[in-house]
């Protein structure tokens, strides 16, 4: 009961600072363009879609990481770790990653974001996520993944632990390596969609950030949808069709191939589509400043009709 007080008030101090912090910056002139009341309607969605080439390759980027990210449920945890041969490592496992990846994450997009832009963080990130996963796969294959241990637990052949493995050391850094650039994609999504909220300014004349958010929340939401379906459906094609894999299920070869399909393979996929789409997306710095400018000089005629 302490901790839910303590995580409440701590919860509640933190949004008052950012509600104090971002005060200064929530007025009129920088979210509004004309004093005229806007005429927003239904076909706008349409032309928002069919114009905003930033949005769509935005769309194209988020989806297909949220694809990879959504497959990636209870079940084929069970599975990747069944691989190892000890889900009790699972809890342990994930909490030496993510801490970590959550470093990379705050210094990689402060770093990366900062000086060369959101586009080029994702590009970065992607390309990471694409060479760690890729080079876990093959760890996975060509090395025994049942040696990896940690210490207070089991290897998978039911050993105590005695010191690190090569696999456990080489598994630790391509996950943390692979978390934390993911890490840096999926926290570049909002500053993105800021951004594209003013290109479509600039664009159109219309400030229409609630619609933006819509259209890209719709896109989330489906396929927040379709990702448990779709591992479902694979599952049940090797077998499974009564219910999911769990701790008990004995391995075999075809869980062997569609756990680290939907753990790494995925992402690797998904990271590839953000490649192809960044190389479109047209919002670079000079972009943006460019973008500005054009919303300014459109408040400026406005003021002066």
């Amino acid at each position: 009961m302490l901790q839910v007080l303590i995580t409440a008030i701590a919860a509640s101090i933190c949004i008052l600072v950012a509600f104090i912090s971002i005060a200064p910056k929530d007025i009129p002139q920088f979210n509004i363009i004309s004093k005229k009341k806007q005429s927003i309607k239904f076909k706008d969605y349409f032309r928002v879609l069919k114009y905003n080439r930033p949005l769509q390759m935005l769309i194209v980027s988020a989806a297909t990481d949220k694809l990879a990210t959504s497959c990636r449920i209870s079940a084929i945890s069970v599975v990747v770790f069944g691989i190892i041969g000890n889900y009790d490592l699972n809890g342990g496992w994930s909490l030496y990653t993510t801490i970590i990846g959550l470093i990379m994450m705050t210094l990689g997009i402060g770093a990366i974001g900062g000086k060369m832009g959101l586009k080029k963080a994702v590009q970065i990130g992607s390309w990471g996520v694409v060479i760690f996963n890729t080079l876990t796969i093959l760890l996975f294959i060509f090395f025994d993944p049942k040696i990896l241990n940690l210490p207070g637990f089991v290897n998978g052949y039911g050993e105590a632990f005695t010191g690190f493995t090569f696999f456990t050391v080489a598994m630790f850094l391509l996950s943390v390596l692979g978390e934390g650039t993911q890490m840096i994609c999926a926290s570049a999504i909002p500053p993105m969609i800021a951004d594209i909220n003013d290109y479509e300014a600039s664009r159109s004349g219309k400030y229409m950030p609630g619609m933006v958010a819509t259209i890209y929340t719709f896109i989330d939401k489906l396929i927040s949808f379709v990702a448990p379906l779709l591992v479902g459906v694979v599952f049940a094609w090797i077998g499974f069709a009564d219910k999911l894999p769990d701790v008990d299920t004995p391995y075999s070869t075809s869980l062997f191939v569609c756990g680290l399909f939907f753990y790494y393979g995925l992402l690797v996929l998904g990271s590839l589509c953000n490649v192809i789409a960044m190389k479109y997306y047209e919002l670079t710095p000079e972009k943006m400043t460019e973008v500005r400018e054009t919303i300014e000089q459109m408040r400026k005629q406005e003021n002066n009709v």
